[in-house]
């Protein structure tokens, strides 16, 4: 088996106040282990601890207790090492000198870290690969931010680090822009072997680009597993069903008995009233007293339709409490996500 590429093991960073009470956890217990050739993502809500966890696995700032390991290297005590094999994007505005080109920037970075020679060479065909090579020689402050963002990630690559850690990657750009750098992400991971980590509160892009997620909130993580493993849990027979009818609160009420009703709309047109719901259910069974339950109401079913898996769902239900167990992920077990309480199983 490869050997981990990143590998967190109970890190735990708390900021200090003037008083004891004052005392802020950022980030409690953090496991993690991801292998080369992995995009992971950091999902969680503001405060989460998604950006204090980047800047720890980068080496900027230090945890307060537990052990962080960069492909072997112990951040502790052997950063120079570890830090050279990871490269980090913080903010894309200050990423670049604005006045500089792609090309300069690259220039000056390689230096300042004291990389082989090559770095420039290496950054151009980066540029290249990902279609912006004409924008090579122009200063940064000319270019568009999704074009920015081609140039940031040229000059993190060009210094050949293992691990890619990056905030945020996709805010402010345009559809085009984020589709093709989701792209070059997975490109970055599946063809060169890198390590991916990135933090994100698109779930679009998690579901899009991520092979594991690591759901946070309030420095705690929820949830830690592949994406396909944790939509699998999160399968909630959900529908969108269609009726010609009135829909009564009665049958509301009836309804929310064997069912979770998210939304109900109704409207009237020349061929009567009609409306449309969208409900879960947790059993096939639940789903036909459902049905019945319409059809006992003497309305008219129009359509049956349902609902893929959510990433977007799954993360909302973690965050605000909808799981009634609570899951916490199985550190080592790329595969699927435990229960709580049960990650030494």
């Amino acid at each position: 088996m490869a050997e981990s590429a990143v590998r967190a093991e109970g890190v735990t960073k708390v900021y200090p106040g003037r008083r004891r009470q004052e005392r802020r956890v950022a980030v409690a217990d953090l496991d993690l282990d991801v292998r080369p050739g992995t995009v992971l993502g950091l999902l969680g809500p503001n405060g989460a601890g998604k950006s204090t966890t980047i800047g720890m696995l980068a080496g900027l700032v230090s945890p307060t207790r537990g052990r962080i390991r960069i492909c072997g290297r112990c951040m502790r005590r052997a950063r120079q090492e570890a830090v050279a094999r990871v490269a980090v994007v913080l903010d894309r505005a200050r990423a670049l000198y604005p006045r500089l080109t792609p090309v300069q920037n690259i220039r000056y970075f390689a230096s300042a870290r004291g990389c082989p020679k090559g770095a420039v060479k290496r950054g151009r065909q980066w540029l290249s690969r990902f279609g912006a090579a004409q924008y090579a020689d122009a200063p940064v402050y000319r270019l568009s931010l999704g074009t920015q963002q081609k140039a940031v990630l040229a000059c993190a690559l060009a210094m050949e680090p293992d691990v890619l850690l990056l905030d945020e990657p996709t805010v402010g750009l345009d559809v085009p822009s984020s589709l093709e750098l989701r792209s070059a992400m997975r490109m970055l991971a599946e063809e060169e072997g890198k390590c991916v980590i990135l933090s994100t509160h698109q779930m679009d892009v998690a579901q899009s680009v991520c092979h594991d997620v690591c759901v946070l909130a309030q420095g705690r993580v929820m949830a830690y597993g592949s994406v396909k493993r944790l939509l699998t849990m999160f399968a909630a027979r959900a529908y969108r069903i269609a009726v010609r009818g009135a829909v009564s609160a009665e049958l509301r009420r009836a309804l929310s008995s064997v069912a979770t009703v998210r939304c109900c709309s109704a409207y009237a047109s020349a061929a009567g009233h009609h409306a449309s719901m969208q409900l879960e259910v947790d059993s096939e069974r639940a789903f036909y007293e459902v049905i019945g339950i319409l059809h006992g109401a003497g309305l008219e079913i129009e359509s049956v339709t349902r609902e893929e898996p959510c990433l977007e769902r799954a993360y909302l239900k973690l965050v605000a409490g909808g799981d009634d167990d609570g899951i916490v992920g199985r550190v080592g077990d790329r595969s699927g996500v435990a229960e709580k309480g049960n990650r030494s199983a």
